[in-house]
């Protein structure tokens, strides 16, 4: 829907389907906000799943890489998510500062949450902690458990597009790149 209001601007197609809109932002809002802004593995990173958290060397460490850890990607989605529905909801003349949320019967307001949700990007998974990439990047998930890093870094090429849409810091996005490159 993003992409497609982002290449049309078709606001009419988006109304008639305004009802799986609400519902797929307010269950990702209602998950994040119960978490803390932290948010799981959402089952996209079918690339990933059922990998483990292994050395250079390959030895098992403990700690799947799926739906139970905290995942930035999830994060990031979520993120990409709220800014269009918010342009949207903007669109259509509604009050994102005093938006009624279905799920949870709670009223919030949208661009609090999305800075919430950008924060939480910051706060869990930016790292500084590798020698190689010492000006620090985004990691793609921390244990759930321990909150422990990777060990080894899992790079989600397909998941990009939607980050680089997330109203997030270009700067940082910038090391990402970067981080991603020297892997």
């Amino acid at each position: 829907a993003r992409d497609y209001y982002g290449g049309t601007k078709d606001l009419a197609t988006l109304k008639a389907v305004q009802r799986t809109l609400q519902y797929c932002m307010e269950v990702q809002l209602k998950e994040a906000i119960a978490t803390g802004y932290k948010m799981e593995f959402n089952g996209d990173e079918t690339e990933i799943c059922q990998a483990v958290n292994v050395t250079q060397a390959g030895t098992v460490m403990g700690g799947s890489i799926c739906q139970a850890d905290w995942s930035m990607s999830s994060i990031a989605v979520c993120a990409a998510s709220l800014d269009f529905y918010i342009k949207y909801l903007e669109a259509r003349g509604d009050d994102v500062a005093n938006y009624r949320n279905g799920q949870t019967g709670t009223t919030l307001n949208l661009k609090t949450e999305l800075a919430n949700l950008l924060k939480a990007m910051d706060d869990d998974f930016w790292r500084t902690d590798v020698p190689e990439i010492p000006d620090g990047f985004h990691d793609a998930f921390r244990i759930k458990k321990t909150n422990a890093w990777p060990l080894r870094r899992t790079v989600n090429f397909t998941l990009m597009p939607v980050y680089f849409g997330t109203p997030y810091d270009p700067a940082r996005k910038a090391k990402d790149v970067s981080a991603m490159a020297h892997y």
